[in-house]
């Protein structure tokens, strides 16, 4: 887990009051070192609780996981834009026009954020 989870974790733990033992409890985890482990980098976020964290806190999972949610969205980004290329370089392939228009839908989004970001 990158150093910027496990500050973003505490962070939000200190600022809302809790304990770990209390956050641990409030998130369901079965072990009262859960959050002890996740913001000490011993264990990795496992998608229940970092949706968990998301709907306690009420921010964006990309703000509770900064660096990880970038890295995900640059490789789809990546592996979009290459399922399209190679799309394009077969014109015998008959398109699927549903997922083409997704993907580039897809891509005019991410554009779209990048602007914003």
């Amino acid at each position: 887990m990158d150093t910027s989870v496990q500050d973003n974790l505490k962070a939000l733990r200190k600022r809302s009051g809790l304990s770990q033992i209390e956050l641990g409890a409030v998130l369901g985890c079965a072990n009262e070192s859960t959050i002890s482990h996740l913001e000490h980098r011993r264990t990795e976020i496992n998608a229940r609780t970092l949706i968990a964290y998301h709907i306690l806190f009420g921010i964006p999972i990309e703000n509770i996981v900064p660096g990880l949610y970038t890295e995900i969205r640059l490789h789809i980004i990546s592996r979009v834009a290459a399922m399209q290329e190679a799309s394009s370089d077969n014109p015998e392939k008959v398109l699927d026009r549903v997922r083409d228009e997704f993907l580039e839908e897809f891509r005019m989004r991410q554009r779209n954020k990048i602007q914003y970001d």
